[in-house]
Formats: C-alpha cells, sequence, structure tokens
C-alpha cells in the first residue's frame, strides 16, 4: 500500500496540484481571501432636514459594510463624522463619536444598510451648496477624512439673527390725544415677517402690522413689538424690538382778551389796543392784531401790530379789532386763538359853523341866517340880551322878542364826540324913536 501510495503521489504529482488548487480556489482559499485583502466600507446615503442651517439637527442615513471575517460592524463600533467645506473638498472631524445599535449582519463582505445618527451641523457653518458628510469608524477602521463614502452634497444655510426696531413719527414727548405712527424697521425678518405690537405685557388687538398708529397713549405707556421672521435659518425666529416709553403731557387751553382806550371817537383820533396777559400763552407767545372792513365777514393781519398793545389813529367807523395769539405753551390746544372784538364808532368832525353877519334892526323879529350844517347837528343858543328862538335846529330859525340893543346868538354845530364847531352873530335892535309931533300948524301976522 505505502509504495502504491508513493508511486501514485509520485506519478500524479501533477494532478493532485492541479486538485489542490482547485480546492482551494473552492475552499480553503476563500478563508483567506476572507482573512485578508478586502475591506470594509461605510456609505453615507442620506442627510435629511430642509432647510439644513447651520445649528440645526440632520438625520444621517448610512450604510455599513462589512470587510473579511474579524472586520464586521457590530454595536460596539465607534463612528466619526466628517464634514466638509462648502466646496466639499476637505473634511474635517466633527462632532463627537458615536455608535449605533443595530442587527449587523456578522456574515463578511455583507451590508446593514438604513443606520441613522442625528448630527448638529456647526453653528458657525457659513451658507454654501457643496457640503457633504462622510462616516468613518474604528472596529473596525474605515478612514473618511479623505471623503470615502461620502453623501451628495447638500447645501448648509448660515444662522440669520433676526432683530427689530422701533420708531415714532412723533418722538416719545407727546401732548394727550396726539396722533403717534409707531414703524418697525426688521433686520432678516424674511420675505413676510409677522408682528404684534404690544403696550407694556397686553399685546395690542388686530395690530399685527408694520405700523401701529393711536391717539389714545397715556403717560408712561411702554410701546414694543413682537417680530416672527420667516427667514430661512432666522435664529431665534421670534424677537422684541426696543421698548419706546411715551411721555403725554395733558393739553392746555389758552385763551385772550383785549380792551381799547376808546370805542366812540372822532375821525383822526388815536386808539390804544391792548391786550391782558394771556392765559397758557406760554413764555413767549406771538401776537398778531387783525382788522376787519366788513362787519366781521373776514379779518386781514395789520402788518407790523406784532406786540401786545396796537395804536392807530386810522380808524374808520365799524372797523372791528382783534387779537389772534399763538401760544409757546407746552400742549397748547386749540392754538392759535382769538380775542374778543372790539367795533369801533367814528364819527367825521362837525361842519365848521357860520352864524352869518351881523345885523341891526329896529324891529321886534329877525331872521337868523347861519350855515347848513352837512356833519352833525346845528343849534341855536341865546348868549347875551334877549330873544326867542322859534327853530333852534334851523339855520335860518326866526328870533322874536329882541330886546333893545345888542343881542348875541350861537350857532353850534355838534357832531360827538367831535369838538363842536359854534360861531356868534350879534343882532342890534335900535329903539324905536317917539313920534314925533310939530304941532298945531300956525299962521301969524306978524
Amino acid at each position: 500500500m505505502r509504495k502504491i501510495y508513493v508511486s501514485l503521489l509520485s506519478k500524479k504529482r501533477l494532478s493532485i496540484t492541479k486538485a489542490v488548487g482547485t480546492l482551494c480556489m473552492m475552499a480553503f482559499c476563500f478563508f483567506g481571501i476572507l482573512s485578508s485583502g478586502i475591506a470594509q466600507t461605510i456609505s453615507v446615503t442620506n442627510v435629511a432636514t430642509t432647510p439644513v442651517c447651520a445649528g440645526s439637527n440632520v438625520t444621517i442615513t448610512f450604510d455599513v459594510t462589512n470587510g473579511a471575517i474579524g472586520n464586521e460592524y457590530t454595536n460596539s463600533t465607534i463612528y466619526q463624522v466628517y464634514l466638509s467645506n462648502s466646496s466639499g473638498a476637505s473634511f474635517l472631524v466633527s462632532g463627537s463619536t458615536f455608535s449605533v445599535s443595530a442587527s449587523y449582519s456578522a456574515v463578511p463582505l455583507t451590508s446593514t444598510t438604513g443606520l441613522t445618527h442625528t448630527f448638529t451641523i456647526p453653528a458657525g457653518s457659513s451658507t454654501g451648496a457643496g457640503y457633504k458628510i462622510s462616516i468613518g469608524s474604528s472596529s473596525p477602521a474605515f478612514d473618511a477624512s479623505t471623503g470615502s463614502g461620502a453623501s451628495s452634497a447638500f447645501t448648509i444655510n448660515a444662522q440669520l439673527v433676526p432683530s427689530v426696531n422701533i420708531a415714532s413719527n412723533t418722538g416719545n414727548n407727546i401732548c394727550a390725544g396726539t396722533s403717534v405712527i409707531f414703524t418697525a424697521t426688521p433686520t432678516n425678518g424674511g420675505a413676510t415677517p409677522s408682528y404684534q405690537w404690544y403696550i407694556g405685557p397686553t399685546a395690542i388687538a388686530g395690530e399685527t402690522g408694520v405700523t401701529y398708529t393711536t391717539n389714545a397713549l397715556v403717560n408712561t405707556n411702554q410701546v414694543k413689538v413682537v417680530m416672527t421672521s420667516n427667514a430661512t435659518c432666522a435664529v431665534p425666529a421670534t424677537v422684541t424690538s426696543n421698548v419706546i416709553t411715551m411721555t403725554v403731557n395733558p393739553t392746555v387751553i389758552p385763551s385772550i382778551s383785549i380792551s381799547s382806550s376808546a370805542t366812540n371817537i372822532c375821525a383822526g383820533t388815536s386808539v390804544t389796543f391792548t391786550a391782558a396777559t394771556p392765559n397758557n400763552g406760554g413764555i413767549s407767545p406771538i401776537y398778531q392784531w387783525q382788522i376787519s372792513t366788513d362787519g366781521g365777514v373776514s379779518f386781514t393781519d395789520i402788518a407790523g401790530a406784532n406786540s401786545s398793545t396796537y395804536s392807530t389813529s386810522s380808524l374808520l367807523n365799524g372797523n372791528i379789532i382783534k387779537l389772534k395769539l399763538t401760544s409757546n405753551a407746552n400742549c397748547a390746544s386749540p392754538n392759535p386763538v382769538f380775542s374778543n372784538e372790539v367795533t369801533m364808532t367814528v364819527s367825521q368832525p362837525p361842519t365848521v359853523s357860520n352864524a352869518g353877519s351881523d345885523q341891526s334892526v329896529c324891529a321886534t323879529a329877525a331872521t337868523l341866517a347861519g350855515n347848513t350844517a352837512t356833519a352833525g347837528t346845528g343849534t341855536w343858543t341865546l348868549i347875551s340880551g334877549s330873544g326867542t328862538i322859534s327853530s333852534p335846529n334851523s339855520p335860518t330859525s326866526g328870533i322874536t322878542g329882541l330886546g333893545v340893543g345888542a343881542n348875541t346868538f350861537r350857532w353850534t354845530i355838534a357832531n360827538a364826540p367831535c369838538t363842536a364847531s359854534f360861531d356868534d352873530v350879534i343882532i342890534t335892535r335900535s329903539d324905536i324913536p317917539t313920534v314925533a309931533d310939530a304941532g298945531i300948524d300956525q299962521s301969524v301976522c306978524a
């Protein structure tokens, strides 16, 4: 048997070698292949979250494929995420190592799919569309530092920090009842940010626009707005504006009254109008005197009449004077205000009186010859002597009962309050002589 075996081996060496080679390929060499030469791999199949924002969490889905015997993935495998730059050209370690519990395949060269890991994108990441993620491991080792098995490129959006500022069109110091418009100016608010206005801690019903208008503020009200940004990757999405604390001052009512040195005057007389101390006029009120020449239908400013007094000698009958006061007191309303009105009665000087020429009469009656008054009223009066004036207001009144000698009559034309004009006439009555009686005619012979 030994000889036969040796002979057989000697004669069939080539055939055995071939057989052994065949067996190696079918079984024994398979073990060698499994024990060396085939490397394990990790492939990132998905990075899920839309949009991907810096600082936000994403879910990474990846598959692992076992290598040769002894290089199988298990629950004890330690993984490490690598995040590329925005162009996907270089990768750096990002985040902490982790393990994933799963039902791993224990068979060499087989895969376990659908493993997931939650990863936080670094908050400082800039915006870019070429980012990639790869995952490396130890036990078994897989080097992903150069991007092996990396995901498809995805976009990271940098964090946007929203803010909102408010301002009012009146400032924060107003008068009660003033209409104020508050306007919000957003930063990183997105295309359609939403707003909610507040007074103190209380939301104002219905005030959800970019502006808020009100005339109902009270002192110390604090106004603010809360904005919710709809910009991509706004962090935080909801922000509160600055606070405007309002100072609301009470309204004061100004008033002014005037008086005049006269209201019934003769034309050309100087009249002074004086303003009383105004109520709520402020430190330096503005005065403007006005005149009406149409019975008070309209008033015009008198040029240069801008002090608390106004003097003039040019008034006409029926002129009306009043004063416009503009207060500079805080929160004066209404403003300006107007004083009482002073209506002027202006009379023209009377016609110059002319009592006529002196007369000499013998009778006890005479006729006066005064001039006719075109302005004012004429009146005859007896100054001296005697006589009865039949029509005192007639320039040509008759006189009876003249006394012997000089009788003085005065013709006065008056138009109050102007100074009256007068003139005197003297009517001299001579005594009627005794009727001459030369006696009886005589006839004499001597």
